[in-house]
This record gives structure tokens, C-alpha cells and sequence, in this order.
């Protein structure tokens, strides 16, 4: 007769990864792994973690090419195949990988309003053309992708640069004079006729982008050419930081890229000669208020923040913002401002990996989650304000 023979559980394969003595013992354990689970998706996801963990980001590529072989007729083994090249610098392969994924699907599932019929950009030359930079996904993805206004008319040599952005950005996007026209996507469908429109992502497939040699066009966002300079309440002779310490809770991954609570940042606020200005909209903003109500060095500046320009000026007064990914951070790496940015272990494809800086926004500081939880982050950054504060 014969038995079944004894397999260990996925879930304990996983929950053991952690506790290998060795990085060869662990990497056995995911041969292992993969030998007994190949078909499931959260294989590939568990031992990413791991890898990622234990710095031997050098294993992802191969680890997301399996995924892919094992699974071949599944879109998210391709998606995460995609975006983990683009995590690792192989920015054109990566987005060409990702681009793809949306050959020939409706365009509403990345952007809200339908596309022009005129040509789509794919790489032709743009010396005295005008092309369309289309609405996508997120803010943050709108704010991060802007830079391309001015790389098409100083490298490309566009002669106009148009912009179909969501409503709340195109005030900030004005201002900015990059572009020749902004347009909200209510508007879209009046835009005059052009030469080309593109995707943002699609972009890094054609404009060959080097990682190491970005175009160097931060700051590209700014308050406004002549602001009125915003008043801050406190100690104006203090450290005059930001903080944003929540994003959107709809977005897939806040769960992981969002401070449970703005206690985590207790230590933080503990700091002498440090004022703290806290920028959050929307989920947390509660706590903020209540903050300010119990300590004199917090200040809840979110009900006065109407749009991405009120944001802007704040920026503009401060010496640093510290925040969670968030559309505020990318516009605050956009205006070339001091950022913190706290990242979880397993991040969005633009902050890359292991990396402390930014090729995207030079101004930017990675603080990463490294699967210690956010005490261990908040206490790095905590040493870094204090040798700030004393060095000012």
C-alpha cells in the first residue's frame, strides 16, 4: 500500500525562513520551498521578503523570472517581474516589462479619462513636435513623472509641452511654469490636436534612462513665484520640521507604508528645540489635533492645507519634512526640500532598494523599515534630528 508521504506546510516553510542561523541555510530552505509550492504566488512573495530582509537583493531578479516561468499565464508574477527590475536600476527593460502588461487593455484601468486618437509616443523624434503628458494612476505618480515637461523640451526639443493632470494638481503644475499648458482631466476633451500623448510610465521605456545619470531637473515644482512666506506658530528660532505620518487608506499597500499611530513618533517629539508641524490630511487627522492640544512643540497644520499649493508654501518654511510615502513626499523631493522619507521594508519600485538617497529627488534621505518594525526607524531618525538640531 501506498502513503502519502508527510509535506511541510507552506506557512511553516515561511515562518521558518526568518529563524535560519545562515544565509545558506535560509536560501536552502526557498530552494525547498520552490521545489514543494511552485504554483503558488505567495511562495514568490514570502521569499522576496526574506531576500530583502537579509540584503541578497541579488537573488530577486532570478527569483521573479521563475515566478513568471511557473506561472505563465498569470498577470501579477509578470507585474512583480517587472517592477523588481525597475527596483534594481534596469529602468527600461523594466517599464518596457511593465508597459506590456496593458498592451491592447482598456485604458480605464490607468487613468480616468479616455485617450486622444492621435499618435502614441513610442520613442520618435520630438524636435519641434508637441506632445501630450497624459493623466495616471495616483498624485504621487503625477507629481514624480512632471519631471518629463522639461526633459521633452530641453533634451527632446519639444516645442510644446501639454499636461492632463487630476484637479487638485493643476494649480501646483501652473505655478511650476514647466509646461505650456496644464489641464485638468475634466478638460481633456477640449485639448487642441497634437503631434503625440504618452503615459508617465510609459515614458522610461523610450527616453532611456540611466540610473546612475538621471536628468538633472530637481527642483521642478515650486510654490509660486511670489509667495507670500507662510507664518508658523512655535519657536521660530527652533528645527522646523514636518511630519506626515499616513497616506490614503486606499491605496494597495498603506497598510505596510503607513504609521500605525502618530505614537510611534513619541520620541521624536520629546526632542528640546524642535517644533513639529503636523501636515496630515485625512485618516489621522484626529490624532494630529489631539497632539497639538497636549504638547506645546506640535502643531496641527492639516485643516489649513486646501490644496497641493497650500502644501507647498508650508514646505517652503521649513527646514525639513519627514513623512511616510505619500503624494506630499514626492512633492516635497519635486521642490528639492530636506525629506525623511520612512519606508517599509518592502517598498514602492521608485525608492528602489538598500538605498539610503534617491537618484529621483537628491534632496531625499531613506530611512527603510528593516524587518524590526518602525521603533528601530523612528529611533535612527531620532539621532539624525538631534545631530541636525545641534549643527544648525
Amino acid at each position: 500500500m501506498l502513503r502519502k508521504r508527510d509535506v511541510p506546510r507552506l506557512f511553516d516553510l515561511v515562518t521558518a525562513m526568518p529563524s535560519a542561523e545562515t544565509d545558506s541555510a535560509m536560501l536552502d530552505l526557498c530552494q525547498e520551498t520552490l521545489r514543494l509550492y511552485p504554483y503558488r504566488l505567495q511562495t514568490y512573495f514570502h521569499i522576496n521578503l526574506e531576500l530583502v530582509r537579509r540584503g541578497l537583493c541579488d537573488q530577486l531578479e532570478d527569483l521573479w523570472d521563475e515566478s513568471v516561468r511557473r506561472l505563465p499565464n498569470e498577470r501579477l508574477p509578470r507585474l512583480f517581474n517587472a517592477l523588481m527590475l525597475i527596483a534594481v536600476g534596469k529602468l527600461t527593460e523594466g517599464f518596457r516589462r511593465r508597459e506590456a502588461l496593458f498592451d491592447g487593455s482598456d485604458w480605464r484601468g490607468r487613468t480616468t479619462v479616455a485617450p486622444p486618437a492621435y499618435a502614441n509616443w513610442r520613442g520618435e523624434s520630438l524636435e519641434g513636435k508637441s506632445i501630450v503628458i497624459w493623466s495616471e494612476f495616483g498624485l504621487g505618480d503625477e507629481i514624480f513623472f512632471f519631471r518629463f515637461a522639461r526633459i521633452f523640451r530641453e533634451r527632446y526639443g519639444a516645442v510644446r509641452v501639454t499636461v492632463i493632470c487630476q484637479a487638485p494638481l493643476v494649480e501646483l503644475f501652473r505655478a511650476s511654469g514647466e509646461a505650456a499648458a496644464i489641464c485638468s482631466v475634466e478638460d481633456a476633451p477640449l485639448l487642441p490636436i497634437h503631434d503625440y500623448w504618452v503615459y508617465p510610465h510609459a515614458i522610461p521605456v523610450w527616453a532611456s534612462l540611466d540610473i546612475d545619470h538621471l536628468p538633472d531637473v530637481v527642483p521642478y515644482l515650486r510654490a509660486g513665484v511670489a509667495h507670500t512666506p507662510m507664518a508658523l506658530p512655535g519657536n521660530l528660532q527652533a528645527l522646523k520640521v514636518g511630519v506626515i505620518f499616513k497616506g490614503a487608506p486606499t491605496h494597495e499597500n498603506d497598510a505596510a507604508r503607513s504609521l500605525p499611530s502618530l505614537s510611534c513618533l513619541d520620541p521624536l517629539f520629546a526632542l528640546e528645540d524642535v517644533e513639529f508641524y503636523i501636515m496630515q490630511k485625512g485618516q489621522g487627522e484626529d490624532e494630529a489635533a489631539d497632539y497639538a492640544m497636549r504638547l506645546r512643540n506640535v502643531h496641527d497644520l492639516g485643516p489649513g492645507l486646501r490644496s497641493f499649493g497650500d502644501t507647498a508654501k508650508l514646505m517652503d518654511a521649513l527646514d525639513l519634512v519627514i513623512s511616510v510615502d505619500t503624494s506630499a513626499a514626492n512633492l516635497a523631493g519635486a521642490m528639492g526640500r530636506p525629506l525623511w522619507l520612512m519606508l517599509p521594508m518592502l517598498g514602492d519600485w521608485r525608492w528602489h532598494l538598500e538605498r539610503e538617497d534617491s537618484p529621483w529627488f537628491p534632496s531625499a534621505r531613506l530611512f527603510r523599515e528593516q524587518g524590526r518594525g518602525w521603533p528601530e526607524v523612528v529611533e535612527r531618525i531620532r539621532l539624525a534630528l538631534i545631530e541636525l538640531r545641534n549643527t544648525r
